[in-house]
């Protein structure tokens, strides 16, 4: 008791090496949830709450109800960032009570700040401190605005070409050095453009979608078809991803140009204008079941466009 009473005097001035532990909140009663020792080892929950309560009055925290609502938001924050199945999102709200003040941002950047916790760490240890979540609440912000920019400029001119680490920063989880090039070349689309890519959602749902393409893309059909499954693209997946399809296209040439990706290699779906070509070919290939005129404007390349193999003239 004595050592949080110490450190709660509405001013952040404590060393982080002096704030409380987990062992402190435990003597007390407290349920600390996966910020308990045996569950966080290097202490980052015990540390944010210490460096909430560092900033505080007494009053904030003169209470074991008042210091468990504290923890309880802790626990949520580091659930968020570990990916715990199940974990509830945290709210502008809660990062109010800690003591990070983002209600001057728009929604688009509150989704951004908030998304971005949840791909922050495993550990929690990037969002260990008021301090930390404040660099994380702009670097989320700046990360938005420089994914929206190149969406709508195409080239990186306005803000620069986004990285992987962008794309993290701003709560979109799952992209790579090894994809951010092929997520990028979907943003730099005339289809997709600054307002398709203006919010966490928006860009997260390009990138799941276009991750799911690029899994399915390693050489080798798979047994049984995939047709219809969730290892192949929608057509909404499709265009929101800047594919030259859209609710009119014929369905058939969905379903095969989704299942002749799961055949082609990665590098044959690189960017979006490659998938254009081997939709162009699966439109074809439709187009020529039972009409012998169109039948005769295939060729071997449409074939292999669309994964299949072994063919000669």
């Amino acid at each position: 008791v004595a050592k949080i009473t110490a450190v709660a005097d509405a001013s952040a001035n404590t060393e982080a090496s002096q704030l409380p532990v987990a062992a402190d909140y435990a003597a007390l009663g407290l349920d600390l949830g996966h910020s308990a020792a045996a569950a966080d080892p290097d202490g980052s929950g015990a540390a944010l709450l210490g460096s909430a309560i560092d900033g505080m009055a007494l009053s904030r925290v003169d209470t074991l109800d008042k210091l468990q609502a504290l923890l309880d938001v802790v626990n949520k924050l580091m659930d968020s960032a570990a990916r715990l199945p199940g974990a509830a999102a945290p709210g502008a709200a809660d990062l109010q009570l800690l003591g990070v003040d983002i209600s001057s941002r728009n929604p688009a950047q509150q989704g951004a700040i908030l998304a971005a916790i949840g791909t922050s760490g495993t550990d929690g240890s990037q969002i260990k401190s008021l301090a930390a979540i404040s660099a994380l609440t702009q670097k989320a912000v700046d990360a938005l605005a420089k994914i929206s920019a190149y969406a709508q400029d195409n080239t990186g001119a306005t803000l620069g070409v986004p990285t992987a680490d962008d794309y993290t920063a701003m709560g979109v989880y799952g992209v790579t050095g090894s994809s951010v090039s092929a997520i990028n070349a979907a943003l730099a689309t005339t289809v997709v453009d600054g307002v398709r890519a203006s919010t966490q959602p928006l860009v997260q749902a390009i990138a799941s979608a276009y991750l799911k393409i690029l899994a399915a893309a390693d050489g080798t059909r798979a047994t049984p078809d995939p047709i219809g499954s969730a290892a192949v693209p929608t057509e909404a997946e499709l265009e929101s991803i800047g594919v030259g399809v859209s609710a009119a296209t014929n369905g058939h040439t969905i379903s095969l140009l989704a299942t002749a990706l799961d055949a082609l290699n990665r590098d044959q779906v690189a960017t979006p204008a490659r998938i254009d070509v081997v939709s162009a070919s699966a439109g074809k290939m439709i187009a020529a079941a039972g009409n012998a005129t169109a039948a005769a404007r295939l060729s071997l390349d449409d074939f292999s466009n669309l994964g299949v193999q072994g063919l000669d003239a």
